[in-house]
């Protein structure tokens, strides 16, 4: 037979673990689930790098999303460098050509006659 202080300590734990079972669950039932769509090979390869790391993929985006959230701002840069097909110079010479394909000045050379102008 255990003793009424065994006993007691088992109580308490036990009501000491219920306490923390209604904190998981409380908190689990916050939780929203989101998908991300990624490439095949890049979710392999983040599924190895996590593991390495000893975490999951939740995990990982639950860190970035929660630094993201604290720092107001992605954690990374992004940029694009601008393709200078878009160059504000290239955007006014496409419309100019446009309008003068609008207005019937268009000339047409076979690619023969290009050459030859290209030679001359």
């Amino acid at each position: 037979m255990q003793s009424a202080a065994y006993q007691q300590q088992i109580a308490c734990f036990l009501l000491h673990f219920a306490f923390l079972l209604d904190i998981i669950e409380t908190e689990v039932s916050k939780m929203t689930a989101i998908s991300i769509r990624l490439e095949d090979k890049d979710k392999q390869a983040l599924d190895e790098m996590c593991a390495e790391m000893g975490m999951s993929v939740s995990t990982f985006f639950t860190i970035y999303a929660k630094r993201a959230l604290r720092e107001r701002r992605i954690p990374f840069e992004i940029n694009a460098p601008l393709d200078p097909f878009y160059s504000e110079s290239n955007r006014k010479a496409l419309q100019a050509s446009e309008a003068e394909l609008h207005q019937g000045k268009v000339i047409t050379k076979t690619l023969e006659e290009l050459e030859a102008l290209a030679d001359a």
